[in-house]
């Protein structure tokens, strides 16, 4: 757009008490009429400003994204959409803050010399061209770092313009009356107002809490309302989203914070619509380390009886009329019911243990902009949708669970789901940075971006359920600094990069504990199935070990086998069988037996080295503990001398022995350890101290609780690194016997025979 300088008239500023009646304040004038752009040149924001620069609608856009400054370059084709109108040079004249780049006023209502308050304005209401001109289709200079930063901005007003949302292959696209409120942008943007005045959350009774039936009529008709559009769900000048924002409650016996994000304004908004009325209550001991998390679950109006009654008749929950059910659409999300496509039957739903105070929890899962989904609409892949969603909420999707439940900053990619997306776009885990945890969703393994299906040319609802690759320059890489050959991965590149383990075998002699000769973390399958090759499990000098193994192909000998091809991803189950692998054949068909006994077959032959390296260990501990006098090797300072013998004394006898007395005693005062003292971090880490075994204290030694060095300590460098090789192969990743059972064996079996242990009737494999 030209912009030419053009002077404010003095009668124009004599004017400001008419001039602040024009329509486009949204404060009650009259309505500003459209003209053609090529008849108007901008005037800049500080003209803006002299009039609508202390209305509503300037002060919401000072706290918008537009005005943020967040690009601060000066290249030309980023300012196109960054400062179009180069208003940024006026921000401290118009408004007193620090120049910085924005998308102005006439960024999207265009030139406004003719405007003055009563004037036309080429767009005075902006529509979802305007928007696309900027939220479209990313240059290929801007794509590498706009889609980086944040994977879903492209194509953005496309996928709109193809969905649903939009009225594209919806055979009434905009409809009148109540179902306007839904059903057209006029009723929705009266609808969500009338929601945030409100303050009312019950989502079935809104209809008639609210009263907005008469004014929703008088609206218009079919012919005159108009399709939802981007300023439907987004407030224009804010950019927010419209509706209750979020919801806030503040818990008594919280962990950190104790004000907690109870309904967000994404489940708001979407839940203005797509309805569900739901409760919920206060856990204070859920979550990780007991802080406390929220639970929900189908509120009295959503009840059984009146479910059970609208589904028995078959009537789909979106024409009920009953009382409290008015404009419900069939809930799956919470628990209920819903007819299954084609069959009509009926399928009672578990949930999918959504949690409605996530920032994302819909866009989780879902595209919001192209209402994409999984699950075609045929009964065995609606079913199958609906087994995914239930088994994820359990799984890599339980927001309760100690995976994703921490109120921490870090842990990126695996601990924060929306974020690891950036990764698989090219990003850096410096580039990351730390947000907050938030568990996985579709979106975060499955592009659900799609737009248009070439096929039927119809909006594409349905995603493919391909994983997400990582671009060709990436490089898989282990802790330990391995580097991985991608054709090994197959489609497993996602799970890789978060089941690689977390910090390497570190061979330094000194190390006492088993955390410091490595620390795999949870699951860390990949470290194990690439055996010697990861470099992150200890091993024995001189000795040859097994490196990836259990590189299975498909039928036709083309194609590595992944770990979605064993393992139900979503349910964190097992696979009993796969299409594509020998046209379905269990793993037994190859391997003999039936799949219990091959199962426990394999599970037994690795446990049983597992028995023999933790007794061995528990062999050498009781020798050095020697019923209290205690023979302790030779080199060991003094207060190394007296953590091991509290230690073994811990371990033989219990954290209530009567050696632990004087000097032995466990210490009550000071800070051992999260704030606790050392009597009171033992007391902690031994529950139910009365009825354990030494066998049993052991593995709590080993797996380090508290969880930190000194918990993990086990006297000598030996110990501690075959207590690393047990917990290896038998906590971290307790289907070591699965993944490379060989490298496992061979590891445990060099680890006893270290320690002097018996490997009687145990056979080290090649």
């Amino acid at each position: 757009m030209v912009r030419k300088k053009l002077a404010l008239l003095t009668a124009a500023l004599l004017s400001a008490a008419l001039l602040w009646g024009c329509g486009s304040s949204g404060s009650g004038g009259m309505d500003v009429q459209p003209i053609d752009p090529a008849d108007v040149q901008t005037v800049g924001i500080f003209n803006c400003s002299t009039c609508h620069g202390n209305g509503p609608q300037a002060q919401a856009w000072l706290e918008s994204k537009h005005a943020a400054g967040s690009y601060g370059g000066t290249g030309a084709v980023c300012l196109n959409c960054h400062d179009p109108g180069r208003d940024g040079q006026e921000m401290a004249q118009a408004f007193g803050v620090t120049n910085r780049n924005v998308v102005g006023c006439e960024s999207c209502h265009g030139g406004g010399s003719a405007h003055r308050g009563l004037g036309p304005l080429p767009f005075p209401r902006p529509g979802v061209e305007t928007c696309g001109q900027c939220h479209g289709d990313l240059t290929v200079a801007a794509a590498g770092t706009h889609i980086g930063n944040n994977p879903f901005t492209n194509l953005i007003t496309d996928r709109f313009l193809d969905s649903r949302h939009a009225g594209t292959g919806v055979g009434t696209p905009v409809r009148a009356n109540t179902c306007a409120a839904c059903h057209s942008h006029e009723g929705a943007v009266l609808y969500l107002s009338a929601i945030e005045a409100s303050g009312n959350r019950n989502m079935m009774l809104r209809g008639g809490v609210l009263g907005l039936e008469n004014a929703l009529a008088a609206l218009g008709t079919v012919d005159t309302l108009n399709v939802k559009t981007c300023t439907t769900c987004h407030d224009a000048h804010s950019g927010k989203v419209r509706g209750l924002g979020d919801i806030t409650q503040t818990f008594a016996g919280a962990g950190a914070p104790a004000e907690r994000v109870v309904f967000s304004a994404e489940f708001n908004l979407c839940t203005s619509c797509h309805q569900v009325n739901l409760a919920f209550e206060f856990d204070e001991d859920a979550g990780y380390a007991g802080r406390g998390m929220i639970r929900y679950f189908l509120a009295d109006a959503h009840s059984t009886e009146t479910r059970t009654d609208a589904l028995n008749a078959l009537v789909d929950w979106h024409n009920v009329s009953q009382t409290n059910a008015g404009r419900t659409i069939v809930d799956t999300h919470f628990a209920g019911a819903a007819r299954i496509p084609v069959t009509g039957a009926l399928r009672e739903i578990a949930g999918y243990n959504i949690n409605p105070g996530s920032p994302n929890a819909c866009s989780s899962c879902h595209d919001v902009h192209s209402a994409s989904k999984f699950g075609a609409n045929s009964g065995a892949s609606f079913d199958m949708a609906v087994s995914f969603a239930e088994g994820f909420g359990q799984n890599h999707g339980n927001y309760i669970s100690d995976a994703f439940s921490r109120e921490q900053f870090g842990c990126t990619p695996c601990h924060t789901g929306r974020d690891f997306v950036k990764l698989t776009e090219g990003r850096t885990l410096a580039q990351l940075g730390s947000p907050r945890w938030n568990t996985l969703g579709c979106v975060s393994c499955h592009d659900m971006l799609n737009t248009m299906d070439p096929a039927s040319g119809t909006p594409a609802r349905v995603v493919s359920d391909e994983p997400r690759t990582f671009p060709a320059n990436h490089v898989f890489q282990f802790q330990s600094g391995a580097v991985v050959d991608v054709a090994d991965l197959g489609r497993s590149q996602v799970c890789f990069e978060c089941h690689k383990g977390r910090t390497g075998f570190n061979d330094t002699a000194t190390i006492t504990t088993v955390y410091g000769v490595n620390y795999l973390h949870y699951s860390p399958s990949a470290a194990i199935l690439f055996g010697d090759e990861s470099e992150m499990v200890p091993t024995y000098e001189g000795q040859l070990y097994a490196g990836l193994r259990n590189v299975h192909v498909d039928f036709n000998q083309t194609a590595v086998l992944g770990c979605a091809d064993c393992h139900e991803v979503h349910s964190g189950g097992i696979r009993a069988n796969n299409p594509v692998v020998f046209s379905g054949a269990a793993c037994v068909s190859c391997h003999l037996g039936n799949q219990d006994t091959f199962d426990v077959f394999h599970r037994d032959r690795t446990k049983a080295f597992g028995d023999r390296l933790k007794n061995t260990i528990l062999d050498v501990l009781e020798g050095m503990f020697d019923g209290g006098d205690f023979n302790l090797p030779e080199g060991l300072t003094a207060a190394q001398q007296t953590r091991a013998m509290k230690d073994l004394i811990v371990i033989f006898e219990g954290i209530d022995s009567p050696l632990l007395t004087g000097d032995l005693a466990l210490s009550t005062s000071g800070v051992f350890v999260s704030g606790m003292t050392e009597r009171a971090a033992f007391v902690a880490a031994f529950p139910n101290d009365a009825v354990k075994t030494p066998a049993d204290r052991l593995k709590i030694f080993i797996t380090g609780s508290p969880r930190d060095a000194t918990g993990s300590r086990l006297v000598t460098n030996a110990l501690a690194k075959a207590g690393a090789a047990w917990k290896n192969f038998n906590y971290d990743d307790k289907a070591a016997w699965a993944h490379n059972s060989v490298f496992a064996r061979q590891v445990m079996f060099d680890a006893i025979q270290d320690l002097g242990g018996s490997t009687t009737g145990l056979v080290r494999p090649n």
